[in-house]
């Protein structure tokens, strides 16, 4: 699963990925996160990455059509880290990972300090995923991307709110729209 989402990430016309939270942003690659078992991080930044417990990777495409095509990412849900205290809420959580086995709170990514030093190099923000849900990655020409500020905001996480199966359908309704739309 990780190499083809770093395939895809490669692919900078390809890349753009859609947040079970809502928002976007290009995916820039992806690999095995080895600090928690069975997590991918995918990279959307020099330093910066999603963590995410990904259960099923489905491609979608609908023939003559490759603007509509797209990728969807069903993740399951992360338990907290623990860094912070008390009770959480929210579909994310951001914490440092200053070294191996090592998270701090995100303050000490803003601040550029852990326990009194600088942060090293290779420290890295994450934003684990701990809502879980499906992302969806399209092209960054495609007309669902392009859809967005066009009285059809597609950063609102729509496909959250839609199974696999739905929310292909939904784009195929779409897709047959736009040729109606087309040639009227």
């Amino acid at each position: 699963m990780s190499s083809v989402l770093n395939h895809v990430g490669l692919r900078l016309n390809s890349n753009h990925m859609f947040y079970p939270t809502g928002g976007g942003n290009d995916l820039r690659g992806a690999f095995p996160f080895d600090e928690e078992s069975g997590c991918l991080a995918l990279k959307t930044g020099e330093r910066v990455a999603e963590v995410v417990k990904p259960s099923a990777l489905l491609f979608e495409s609908f023939g003559a059509k490759p603007e509509w095509a797209y990728f969807r990412l069903e993740c399951q849900s992360l338990s907290y880290s623990g860094v912070y205290e008390g009770e959480q809420e929210g579909a994310n959580e951001e914490v440092v990972l200053v070294s191996a086995g090592i998270y701090a709170p995100r303050s000490a990514w803003d601040e550029d300090d852990y326990q009194g030093e600088r942060l090293p190099r290779t420290a890295q923000l994450i934003v684990r995923s701990v809502g879980g849900g499906p992302f969806v990655i399209f092209a960054k020409g495609s007309v669902y991307n392009l859809a967005s500020g066009r009285g059809s905001d597609t950063y609102d996480a729509r496909h959250v709110q839609m199974n696999a199966a739905e929310f292909r359908e939904y784009i195929d309704k779409s897709a047959k729209a736009s040729v109606v739309t087309q040639q009227g």
